[in-house]
């Protein structure tokens, strides 16, 4: 894992409007909120004069949250850079990553996209809470979602609805037909 500390100034050729975001400071903050860095990883730079500067991306779990198992994980990605070339990036979700270049693929439900310039600072502080109301929010639906029982009843009807689109699917196929009564009945099912 690289060293997030290197990342805290912003490239010298930049100019005043150029407002730095400090991945550590905002890391350290997550951190003092319960969270943990999961990874760190930096794309690589064609010039030497941009290392240090780079495109940046954190990874951020908690690991207190009711909903965190081994089989989900809400996470946090924090993408960055200090050379002027992208913008500032969170999104909260469950991903994963899909090869070393930092391509992720997932269910994003919170993402806050931000340019260098103006109040940036402000504007993260504001973008952090709005993360953490919303990893609460999450984390509270995940739990009550793994203690729903499904009852037989419900069971049935999901099976069923399966059946019937299986029926009609091959109908269509077969006989160049479609039906309605799967459907109604379906409906009816659920009701």
């Amino acid at each position: 894992m690289n060293n997030i500390n290197t990342l805290d100034q912003k490239l010298e050729t930049l100019s005043d409007r150029y407002k730095l975001a400090p991945t550590k400071a905002i890391a350290d903050k997550f951190k003092s909120l319960g969270f943990v860095v999961d990874s760190y990883s930096e794309v690589k730079v064609r010039k030497n004069s941009r290392a240090g500067f780079q495109k940046h991306q954190v990874r951020l779990s908690n690991p207190n949250l009711r909903s965190t198992h081994d089989d989900i994980k809400l996470q946090l990605i924090i993408t960055n850079s200090h050379d002027g070339l992208s913008s500032f990036r969170m999104q909260l979700g469950f991903f994963r990553f899909v090869c070393s270049n930092g391509l992720v693929v997932g269910e994003t439900f919170e993402k806050i996209c931000l340019r260098h310039t103006g109040m940036i600072i402000e504007e993260i502080d504001s973008a952090v809470e709005r993360i953490v109301a919303q990893v609460e929010k999450l984390d509270n639906t995940i739990s009550k979602m793994k203690t729903k029982a499904v009852t037989i009843k419900l069971e049935m009807q999901i099976r069923l609805k399966q059946l019937f689109r299986l029926m009609n699917f091959l109908l269509q196929k077969s006989f160049g037909i479609g039906t309605k009564f799967g459907r109604n009945l379906s409906h009816r099912l659920s009701s």
